[in-house]
């Protein structure tokens, strides 16, 4: 990534101090490396028979209109990362068909660390798809990332 570490500052007993750890942020003693870590949801979605995935920035970014602030051309090299790695992980784990990738909007999201979701398409997972909580788009190729993050990248 072309943008500096923001290194994360805020609780170290709640999901966000969690997702610091998985990221590797070096904010709670990490020495991460990847611009991106993805690893598996705790819940299941109905209907898929592969367990959704998280795909998390190594740098603390609140959510996407925090990322969105930092730039477009920014924004969209990270989501771009994001979208590849969760489609690559989410097929490299046995599914074939179209991948559902979501973020939660600044205004639902209950964690305070972007995260994309990526699941089975035709699913619904954790109030998503939904246009008044989510930004949802299905990923049939690895190639339809970068116009997501592209369409992701500005307000």
């Amino acid at each position: 990534m072309d943008w500096d570490v923001v290194k994360y500052s805020g609780c170290k007993d709640c999901h966000e101090a969690e997702f610091c750890r998985v990221a590797g942020n070096p904010g709670c003693g990490g020495t991460g490396t990847a611009d991106a870590v993805t690893f598996d949801n705790r819940h299941y979605a109905k209907g898929c028979s592969v367990k959704p995935l998280l795909t998390i920035p190594l740098s603390y970014v609140e959510h996407i209109a925090d990322l969105q602030a930092k730039g477009a051309s920014l924004a969209k090299q990270l989501l771009t990362i994001m979208l590849r790695q969760g489609f690559r992980e989410y097929r490299g784990r046995g599914y074939s068909g179209p991948v559902q990738q979501c973020l939660h909007l600044p205004a639902v999201v209950s964690v305070h660390w972007l995260h994309l979701h990526s699941f089975c398409a035709g699913a619904h997972f954790d109030g998503m798809p939904d246009a008044g909580s989510s930004m949802c788009r299905v990923m049939n190729d690895i190639n339809d990332a970068d116009w997501i993050a592209g369409d992701w990248s500005v307000p």
